[in-house]
């Protein structure tokens, strides 16, 4: 589920009687609407335990791009929350690796141990992907970063999801109605 902020934006009426926004602090403002932020960067990661491949969009341009992998060892989860905060990150979707059955399995579970302690430690939501397969949908040539190719995949499917008003999983691993 995507967490969206709220925010009181101020309007003011055309001629037309349509609605346009005006800057907060305008003093000829009249009208208060609830609005939300759609407006977001996404932070797409493909876990490793050796590394971890890192792809980023925007939702107003849903295009993942890949970024970079970086090696898991210690600090792994300061430094991606440091690029998060860098990055103005608003949500974080990773990829859960399923078993065939659609089981979590010990690879599925480490993975989302790393995405609550990535979570706490940038205080963003976390999204759960099922990634089954994305590794081995990508061509094994002329990728130059297979793990951030992978990230891009996850996150481009989430993108795509979104778009259909479609879910990703819950916080049990499910797929969401």
């Amino acid at each position: 589920m995507m967490r969206t902020a709220f925010n009181f934006c101020s309007t003011s009426q055309n001629s037309d009687n349509s609605f346009y926004p005006r800057r907060p602090r305008d003093p000829a403002n009249r009208r208060v609407f609830l609005c939300y932020d759609v407006f977001m960067r996404v932070l797409g990661i493909d876990y490793g335990e050796k590394r971890i491949g890192l792809a980023v969009a925007d939702t107003d341009h849903p295009v993942a791009l890949p970024r970079s992998t970086v090696e898991n060892g210690k600090g792994t989860i300061r430094d991606i929350a440091a690029f998060c905060r860098q990055e103005q990150v608003g949500q974080i979707v990773m990829g859960l690796p399923l078993t065939l059955r659609g089981e979590e399995g010990e690879a599925a579970k480490k993975t989302r141990a790393f995405g609550e302690a990535l979570a706490k430690e940038a205080g963003i939501a976390t999204e759960y992907l099922d990634e089954r397969l994305t590794t081995a949908a990508l061509p094994k040539e002329g990728v130059v970063s297979r793990d951030a190719a992978a990230a891009a995949l996850i996150l481009q499917t989430w993108l795509d999801r979104r778009s259909l008003g479609e879910g990703g999983l819950d916080r049990r691993g499910r797929e969401k109605e």
